[in-house]
Formats: structure tokens, C-alpha cells, sequence
């Protein structure tokens, strides 16, 4: 793999949401050959909270582009931004309240299911009800935990690192 810079997330690029409706294999390929030559040789295409729909089409299509010998070393994994997040204002930003859901680990495998196992991060807000449980369940699958999109307490925060989280969205 050539030098260059690694993005953690990428939420969409050229036109095209990771987080949208019609998302296809060919568009995730063209986008990663376009981000390698603009400098970006690594990097995580990113959903932000959305339907469920949504979830299990996109998330099988980025897997099965991930797949693809010519790219797919290219793509990292997913990264989720949501739908574990603070529904509140202030914190939410521009996702989409209606799909919102507290934190879950059944809700959590079953994407990671859609995922064929590649999601790699997921951004929640540890002071909502149940988060220390499922950053706990991420730890032990191997996903990183970054916190964002919260109105959390420093007592939120430490229980979050205690239990495991070692990222954060949008310092």
C-alpha cells in the first residue's frame, strides 16, 4: 500500500451518502479509487443513524466491496455513527431523530450481521441507558468505541473509558 493519509470517517463523498438509499457496490469501489488518488489510502466509509433498511442494504453492499481484491484492502471497515446516540439537541446534529434507538447489543449484532462482521467503529453517547453494557460487548468483538454526538457527565465519560471506549467523534 502506497503512503498516505488514513480517514476514520467518511461519511460520503462525490454526491454520494454512505447513509442513503441506493447505494451501490460499483459507486463504493469508485469512491474508494477516487479518495486513493486524492492522498486518502485507507479509510472507514461511515453511516450515520438511519432506518433499518438502510442499515442491512448498505451496510451488506460496503461488505461485499470490501471483498473486491482491487479496493477492498483500501476499506478498513465500517464506521457507525449511530443510531446509539443522544436523541437530544445540542447533541444529535444532523441525524435523524426518528431513528434513534438506545443502546442495544442484540440491535448491535444483528447489523453487524448485515456487516458480514465489518463494522470496526461505533460511535454512541455513553450516558444513555444501557451504553456501558454494549461498549462492552463491542470491546469483546473487537470494535472500537468512540464516544460522540453526547451530553454526557466526566462520571458518563469515565465509565465509558472504564468499560473500554478509546475514541471520540467530533472533539
Amino acid at each position: 500500500m502506497k503512503t498516505g493519509f488514513v480517514d476514520l470517517q467518511v461519511n460520503g463523498w462525490m454526491g454520494t451518502d454512505f447513509a442513503a438509499a441506493g447505494l451501490t457496490v460499483d459507486r463504493v469501489k469508485e469512491i474508494t479509487r477516487e479518495l486513493i488518488s486524492r492522498g486518502t489510502v485507507a479509510f472507514c466509509p461511515t453511516l450515520i443513524t438511519a432506518n433499518q433498511e438502510i442499515y442491512r442494504s448498505n451496510l451488506a453492499v460496503i461488505s461485499e466491496a470490501k471483498r473486491d481484491p482491487a479496493v477492498g484492502g483500501h476499506i478498513l471497515g465500517i464506521h457507525m455513527e449511530g443510531p446509539f446516540i443522544s436523541p437530544k439537541p445540542g447533541a444529535i446534529g444532523a441525524h435523524p431523530q426518528q431513528y434513534v434507538l438506545e443502546p442495544d447489543p442484540d440491535a448491535f449484532d444483528q447489523f453487524q450481521e448485515w456487516a458480514s462482521g465489518n463494522i470496526k467503529i461505533m460511535t454512541l453517547a455513553p450516558e444513555q441507558p444501557g451504553a456501558v453494557k454494549l461498549i462492552r460487548h463491542l470491546v469483546k468483538r473487537g470494535v472500537q468505541v468512540s464516544l460522540g454526538h453526547h451530553l454526557a457527565t466526566d462520571d458518563d465519560l469515565q465509565r465509558a473509558v472504564d468499560a473500554g471506549a478509546r475514541l471520540h467523534t467530533h472533539v
